[in-house]
């Protein structure tokens, strides 16, 4: 692997990288400090997922009350890590996994998943909604992992909040020969 160079940026920069998948998601930054040679670090904690230990991933699930307020998200129901049959769901909540589906471009190579074989989405959520709502979760764990995880964190983070870059991955499996290459 070739060795970083020092950035030469004027200001602190922080960089968020969301990897979003259908079953599992984690958050990767990377604070840019001018002069220094960046690090890429991964969120490595989520709330109640402290028993897991250091995996950067959790579940793409979220869970909803009867009003499409989110309510936990990243576990399911029971707290486990491991996503368990639809035996875990609840008349409180309405749970949303494998929601990404929802996303996807139906004329692509994912053209064979049927809508039928897809969960449905929580009553009064279309997928963008559900999107934002783990992005948002997302963000808020990422920002709280930071704060605890570096000296001085709080400063640190008030330090470049206004001066953050989003990075979104996307699947390749979704290319298509026409597709523009980077």
């Amino acid at each position: 692997m070739p060795s970083r160079e020092p950035y030469h940026g004027l200001s602190r920069k922080l960089v968020l990288a969301f990897d979003v998948g259908t079953t599992f998601s984690g958050v990767s930054y990377c604070i840019l400090d001018p002069g220094e040679v960046p690090k890429i670090l991964g969120v490595s904690r989520y709330p109640a997922q402290e028993h897991v230990g250091g995996d950067h991933k959790i579940p793409s699930i979220l869970y909803y009350d009867r009003q499409g307020v989110r309510k936990k998200a990243g576990i399911n129901s029971s707290g486990k890590f491991r996503v368990e049959p639809p035996l875990y769901r609840s008349f409180a909540y309405r749970d949303a996994i494998r929601w990404k589906l929802h996303l996807r471009a139906k004329h692509l190579a994912s053209s064979h998943i049927k809508d039928d074989d897809i969960p449905p989405l929580p009553q009064g959520k279309n997928a963008v909604q559900v999107l934002g709502d783990f992005m948002r979760y997302l963000f808020d764990c990422a920002r709280t992992y930071i704060i605890e995880s570096h000296a001085s964190g709080a400063s640190m983070w008030r330090s470049m909040e206004n001066n953050i870059k989003f990075i979104l991955t996307h699947p390749n499996a979704t290319a298509t020969a026409d597709s523009p290459r980077c």
